[in-house]
C-alpha cells in the first residue's frame, strides 16, 4: 500500500513477506507514486500497466528467455532460483513469462488458482 501524509510519500510493507516479494512490492508501489494515471482509468487496468512497468524494470524479456527458455509447459521449481537470483517475486516472474510468451495465460491461471 502507498500514499502520502502531509505531501510525503509512504509505502507500507508486510514484514512476513520474502525478500523477493518485499523488493517487488517496493518497486510496484514506487511505480504507483511516480506515474500519473488518467482519472478515468479503472483500478484493474492501472494495476496491469503498473505490473508491466515493474516487470520490465526488474527483469528484461531477453533475460527471461535466457533463463527460462523460449517456451515452457508449466511453472516449475527452477523458476524460484531465477526469482532469488534477480530478487523478484514468483508471481511477478509468472506474469513476465506470460508477457514474454514463455508460458500461456492458461498455465499462469493454473499457477495462480492452485
Amino acid at each position: 500500500m502507498n500514499g502520502t501524509i502531509n505531501g510525503r510519500p509512504y509505502i507500507i510493507l508486510n514484514k512476513n513477506m520474502t525478500a523477493e516479494r518485499i523488493r517487488t512490492t517496493i518497486v510496484h508501489e514506487l511505480a504507483h507514486l511516480f506515474y500519473q494515471w488518467p482519472e478515468d482509468m479503472d483500478d484493474k487496468e492501472c494495476e496491469k500497466y503498473t505490473t508491466q512497468i515493474v516487470g520490465a524494470f526488474m527483469i528484461s524479456k531477453s533475460y527471461m528467455i535466457r533463463k527460462l527458455g523460449i517456451q515452457r509447459k508449466a511453472v516449475t521449481r527452477d523458476m524460484c532460483l531465477v526469482c532469488h537470483k534477480y530478487g523478484i517475486a514468483l508471481s511477478l516472474l509468472v506474469v513476465r513469462a506470460v508477457q514474454s510468451r514463455i508460458i500461456t495465460d492458461s498455465i499462469a491461471k493454473k499457477f495462480f488458482y492452485t
